[in-house]
């Protein structure tokens, strides 16, 4: 028995299915050391669902959007690139197709990013990089409570950090 057939009858063992996308458009955020969290964004109807799956092809959570541009401005904010604009290629290969999704039982299937816990939402109050930086020296969170945040870089009014789960 070849590969793709020992792997298609052991998703179909669990109870899980393959899913058939159209996106050729990767999206790619670092999750932990060496892993990395992937996203496509299809069109379903009219709206748009952005998919997240792992390395190895399994989905983990979805998010609809209303728009592509929602979608795209959504991935940013949550340290998602596009593949093909990143420095990634090379160093980090593609996931492995076709994507493929467990029982919602399963514990890999636990909504992190639908659920809220990991996923930064648009702050229409948001008074920039400032107040960000002032509110952590004083010790307040932001976005991610769990989360510790590692300045990398403070230019004008863009800043970058590193987080890292603990």
């Amino acid at each position: 028995m070849n590969r793709e057939a020992w792997f298609t009858d052991k998703i179909q063992e669990v109870g899980g299915k393959f899913i058939e996308t159209c996106s050729t458009e990767l999206w790619i955020a670092p999750a932990s050391f060496l892993q990395h969290n992937w996203g496509i964004i299809e069109k379903v109807n009219d709206e748009y669902t952005v998919i997240f799956f792992t390395e190895l092809g399994q989905v983990f959570d979805t998010l609809i959007f209303e728009s592509i541009s929602e979608a795209e401005e959504g991935l940013k904010r949550n340290y998602f690139e596009r593949w093909n604009d990143c420095m990634q290629e090379g160093f980090v290969e593609e996931p492995e197709l076709p994507l493929y999704e467990l029982p919602n039982n399963a514990p890999s299937n636990q909504g992190c990013y639908s659920s809220g816990k990991h996923w930064i939402k648009k702050d229409k109050n948001a008074g920039g990089a400032e107040d960000a930086i002032k509110g952590l020296l004083r010790g307040e969170s932001i976005g991610k409570s769990e989360y510790w945040a590692e300045f990398m870089e403070i230019k004008g009014d863009v800043f970058r950090f590193d987080t890292r789960v603990y």
